[in-house]
C-alpha cells in the first residue's frame, strides 16, 4: 500500500513540479500579457509617474488623501513589503527543507502550529463578551419572543447604517 502512495504521489508531483507546469505558467504569463494588451510595459510610465514619481511632485503622497484611503504610494510600499516578507519566508522554508532532516522539518511545522493556540486563544479571550452579548440577543428575540432591537454590530454607526437597511 505505501508503494502504491509513494508511486502517486511521485506521479502528481512530476506534474505540478516538472516541466508541465512551467510550460503551463509560462503559457498562461504570454497569454495575460497578450489579453491585456501588453499593460505592464506600455503602463509603466503611469505606474512610475503615480508611484515613486509623486513623491517628489506631492507632498500629501505618503499621507492619506482626503477620503482616508491609502494613498498610491502607500499602496506600493505595502505591496514591497508584503513581496519582500513572502520571499524571505519561502526563502528559509527551502534553505530549511534542503538542509535539515524529515523529522526536525516535522517538529518545526508542529511547534508553529501549537504556536498558533496563542493569538487565536487571545483572540477568544477578547471577542467573548461581544459572542455573549450577541448570542443573548439572538436567544431573546428568536427563542424567547422578547421584542428587542436586532444587534447587527458592535459599533453604533455601523449598527445605525445596518438599520437602514433592513
Amino acid at each position: 500500500m505505501l508503494e502504491i502512495i509513494t508511486n502517486v504521489n511521485n506521479a502528481v508531483n512530476g506534474v505540478v513540479w516538472g516541466w508541465p507546469a512551467l510550460i503551463l505558467l509560462a503559457f498562461v504569463g504570454v497569454l495575460m500579457t497578450c489579453l491585456t494588451k501588453f499593460f505592464q510595459v506600455s503602463h509603466f510610465g503611469h505606474w512610475v509617474k503615480m508611484t515613486i514619481g509623486a513623491i517628489f511632485q506631492d507632498r500629501e503622497v505618503v499621507g492619506h488623501t482626503k477620503d482616508k484611503s491609502i494613498s498610491e504610494f502607500q499602496s506600493l510600499c505595502t505591496a514591497l513589503a508584503a513581496t519582500v516578507g513572502t520571499g524571505n519566508i519561502v526563502g528559509v522554508a527551502i534553505f530549511g527543507g534542503a538542509v535539515m532532516g524529515d523529522n526536525l522539518a516535522w517538529d518545526l511545522a508542529d511547534t508553529f502550529n501549537g504556536l498558533m493556540m496563542i493569538p487565536n486563544l487571545i483572540g477568544v479571550l477578547v471577542l467573548s463578551p461581544l459572542v455573549y452579548q450577541i448570542t443573548r440577543n439572538y436567544v431573546d428575540r428568536v427563542l424567547k419572543g422578547k421584542n428587542v432591537k436586532p444587534m447587527l454590530s458592535a459599533f453604533p454607526d455601523v449598527q445605525a447604517e445596518q438599520e437602514k437597511n433592513l
